[in-house]
């Protein structure tokens, strides 16, 4: 799936239980994909959710950070991300004052918010836009195991980033998993934890293709859900 098209699901996932979500995009919104389907267009006698903002990226960022010091509202504004650059003082601005602004640009990095009241973060991402990045960070492994989002996302971003062992990765200190974004909601509204990541599903091919390349998963690839009863018994011989 294209990262635009992943951003575009995403959008659409969170727009219902968050109907303070309002944005657009500096360039075409229907190449960035950051329409609210169903969300209708703001105007001056309209009201919406998909803002056209009819200006690019330095004057986007302005008036997002203007609609998030107003408050009332999580304003989100796309571009590509080669053209962000002509908004980095907004960007900074936002930084700086803790502003609640979501950014979308599309590639590398595709989604940062920071949703009020609970100051949740969520993060989803193409965490294998830069294969060259990956392939030095999982050195060893087979290319079945480094195409997995998990094992990027354990390494470049647990280990490398946020400084978790394996150790603590594989104990769940200072983490847990989440089956679904309600669920990772829950525990981020719980204040018992700041950031959350959504990968996509694991398909069950590359499951099969890091066994045949004798690996082994990363902890929680997987959900199988209802779990069957299974297991192998072991007596003893002597």
């Amino acid at each position: 799936m294209a990262t635009r098209n992943a951003s575009q699901e995403t959008i659409q996932a969170i727009a219902g239980p968050l109907p303070e979500l309002f944005g657009g995009a500096a360039d075409l919104s229907e190449s960035n994909l950051t329409i609210v389907k169903g969300g209708g267009d703001f105007g001056p006698d309209e009201a919406g959710r998909n803002l056209w903002f009819g200006v690019r990226e330095h004057g986007m960022g302005g008036a997002l950070n203007g609609i998030a010091y107003h408050g009332g509202f999580i304003p989100y504004g796309g571009t590509f991300l080669t053209f962000s650059d002509y908004m980095r003082g907004s960007v900074r601005l936002a930084a700086l004052s803790d502003l609640h602004v979501v950014r979308d640009d599309d590639r590398k990095v595709r989604f940062l918010a920071s949703l009020p009241p609970s100051d949740v973060t969520v993060v989803t991402g193409d965490f294998l836009a830069e294969p060259e990045a990956v392939e030095r960070a999982l050195a060893g492994h087979s290319p079945s195991y480094r195409s997995l989002d998990t094992a990027v996302l354990e390494k470049l971003v647990l280990e490398d980033a946020l400084g978790l062992t394996e150790d603590d990765i594989s104990h769940q200190r200072g983490l847990a998993y989440a089956r679904d974004l309600g669920q990772a909601r829950e525990l981020l509204e719980s204040g018992d934890y700041e950031l959350a990541f959504l990968l996509r599903p694991t398909p069950i091919e590359q499951v099969e293709a890091v066994a045949e390349a004798g690996e082994t998963m990363p902890p929680k690839s997987t959900y199988f859900y209802p779990k069957l009863l299974s297991g192998l018994l072991f007596n003893p011989l002597d």
